[in-house]
């Protein structure tokens, strides 16, 4: 199921600004949300992103998109593995304990000292 169709469970409603991928294209267009007064900052595809050159005011607009959303895909991509969210596969037990160490090493790694 497509995200934009889940939008409006999402939001409260007092928002003023709206964040989203390319998947929301379209979502002020929608009956759902006709009623708010939020601006909608979505970005577009990546094929028409890549066709933007540097000194053009829009492409300065799409990379601060893109930041913003990898700033925040980063902390749920670091959760999810942590909680092991992640493609389903099957795993023998040599590949579990691979896993297992693997993420132990990674999070010693990424721990500040004090």
């Amino acid at each position: 199921m497509p995200d934009i169709t889940q939008a409006d469970q999402l939001l409260h409603g007092n928002e003023k600004r709206g964040w989203g991928g390319a998947g929301y294209r379209g979502i002020e267009k929608r009956d759902e949300h006709a009623e708010r007064n939020a601006d909608w900052l979505i970005a577009c595809r990546p094929g028409i992103r890549s066709k933007l050159v540097k000194p053009d005011p829009l492409a300065e607009a799409e990379k601060s998109k893109a930041s913003v959303r990898a700033k925040v895909e980063h902390c749920f991509h670091r959760i999810k593995c942590q909680f092991w969210y992640s493609k389903v596969r099957y795993r023998s037990d040599s590949t579990f304990i691979f896993e297992s160490f693997r993420s132990q090493i990674g999070d010693l790694c990424t721990t500040r000292p004090a």
